[in-house]
């Protein structure tokens, strides 16, 4: 019986063992580094919401090591409405509101807004700058910064074509109708000129979200227009208007992937870095 059990063991033993073996290697879970990357997202439209959108991309990408986000060259809010219209993108960013037009057969996420900001290049060093003073500037009638206590240097002024969004903003909601820009005021055709110019050429101010200049990490001074940075509930409510609309516009029905990113753009953890860098977001 002894010399029979011993068999037994000799030719079972083994074979439970790679039994065990081969359950063990197949219920183990693949990691995503395993797992094929998803399709990619092809991302464009207003060049004005890319800062802030690159640094929600980080997270999102951090935390889903499978995805894949790309940012195209930028064009302009109606330029991502028609991207995605046409199928060429899966997200088009939007920095204004969008005409009815515009968002029929698509689906509008608002994800936050972006308060404007003045913001100051530090060699000018000019410690008075309340918003009658950036009127004053921008107007013509403060042309030296040693006029505010600065550095005795000219100041160079910089502005935007008038048909962007933010400059319409500005015009309507802080500089006021008939106002006159201007003649030494510099202007720029895209957002990127506005924020490269204001980190690179001294005694300069011009004007962006603040969480723009955040995102991009410039060391500018920044001037709320109204006199201070408006409370969320002005924001969310209308009352304060001086701000950037941050949104993205999407087919109704989004491939799982881009449905999967667009819930993160409208939820809590991307609230928490809007909030993070200055921009309130649309939902508390």
């Amino acid at each position: 019986m002894r010399r029979l059990l011993l068999l037994v063991a000799a030719f079972l033993l083994p074979g439970a063992a790679a039994f065990f073996a081969c359950t063990r290697a197949d219920e183990t879970p693949a990691g995503p580094a395993d797992l094929p990357p998803e399709p990619e997202i092809r991302v464009s439209g207003s060049e004005t919401a890319f800062p802030v959108l690159e640094r929600l991309i980080q997270v999102y990408t951090g935390e889903n090591p499978r995805a894949r986000v790309r940012i195209l060259p930028g064009t302009s809010t109606a330029g991502g409405v028609a991207g995605v219209r046409s199928g060429a993108l899966d997200l088009g960013t939007c920095s204004r509101p969008l005409r009815r037009d515009e968002t029929a057969g698509l689906a509008y996420h608002l994800l936050g807004y972006d308060p404007i900001a003045f913001a100051v290049h530090p060699a000018g060093g000019a410690p008075k700058l309340g918003a009658e003073t950036v009127r004053e500037i921008y107007g013509g009638s403060i042309r030296n910064w040693a006029q505010v206590d600065g550095v005795d240097h000219e100041i160079l002024p910089l502005d935007r074509r008038p048909d962007q969004s933010v400059r319409r903003a500005l015009m309507e909601g802080f500089f006021g109708p008939g106002f006159q820009m201007s003649e030494a005021a510099v202007v720029l055709d895209r957002p990127a000129d506005m924020t490269r110019a204001l980190a690179t050429t001294p005694y300069t101010i011009g004007y962006a979200g603040r969480a723009e200049l955040r995102s991009l990490g410039l060391e500018v001074r920044t001037v709320p227009p109204g006199g201070r940075w408006p409370r969320p509930d002005e924001v969310r409510s209308g009352t304060f208007r001086l701000v950037i609309p941050l949104g993205v516009v999407s087919r109704p029905s989004p491939r799982p992937e881009v449905a999967r990113f667009l819930a993160f753009l409208t939820g809590s953890r991307a609230a928490a870095v809007l909030d993070a860098l200055g921009a309130v977001p649309a939902a508390p």
